[in-house]
């Protein structure tokens, strides 16, 4: 880890912060100094990381630590917005990093808003635009001019064509394949193992070979 890097806390002490945390590691970019979680007792130690407090205690964490940036690792893409609106309105001089583990693939031309992480042996290729505070999970691809936007994932092993958009706060789930060109409107989940062959509008839960529709989703609903 860089030991000189800037000081940064993770916030959430579960599975998802634990991947994230070693994905900062490897990066070697930042000092990581520990985690917030209201649900942990300070001092608790996760994973090798140290748990310093919960979300009320972070204002006076980092002016006592000089922590000046934050990965908010809450897997479920709707929480993760609401959780980070909520602290950057608390402390908005505090930095949303973006982080990438060595061993993913990033083509020409690609941008990166702030607080996403792109896990290990994922591929992002040239011209695609992803938003912040989204999730390109392990193994997974997105193809060329692709535009996943803010606060959506791909999860582990899901492969794009090229010049396909998820809109925000889609999951795209395990093993999932979507064809060339393909939109996937705001707020869906998309199935373990399905292959996405039609557009697919906002609001729903799809999956299936072919994906279909299944039922509608509201945003808040919790899909993992």
């Amino acid at each position: 880890m860089n030991i000189t890097g800037k000081k940064i806390v993770i916030m959430g002490a579960g599975g998802h912060a634990r991947v994230v945390a070693d994905v900062i590691q490897h990066e070697g970019r930042f000092q990581l100094v520990g985690l917030i979680d209201s649900f942990q007792q300070a001092g608790n130690v996760c994973f090798g990381c140290t748990v310093l407090g919960g979300e009320d205690d972070l204002p006076e964490l980092c002016r006592k630590n000089s922590i000046s940036g934050i990965f908010v690792a809450v897997g479920d893409n709707y929480l993760r917005q609401i959780i980070t609106d909520r602290i950057l309105t608390r402390l908005p001089d505090l930095e949303l990093i973006t982080t990438v583990h060595p061993s993913a693939f990033l083509g020409s031309g690609v941008a990166l808003g702030e607080g996403t992480v792109i896990m290990p042996g994922a591929l992002v290729i040239s011209g695609s635009r992803i938003g912040r505070g989204c999730l390109v999970n392990t193994g997974s691809s997105l193809d060329h001019d692709s535009t996943m936007e803010d606060w959506s994932s791909l999860g582990p092993g899901a492969v794009s064509g090229g010049n396909v958009h998820i809109r925000q706060r889609t999951a795209v789930s395990l093993g999932a394949r979507i064809n060339h060109g393909i939109t996937i409107g705001q707020d869906c989940v998309i199935g373990t193992g399905s292959v996405v062959v039609t557009d697919i509008e906002d609001g729903v839960v799809a999956y299936g070979v072919p994906c279909r529709v299944v039922r509608p989703r509201q945003p808040d609903e919790s899909y993992l």
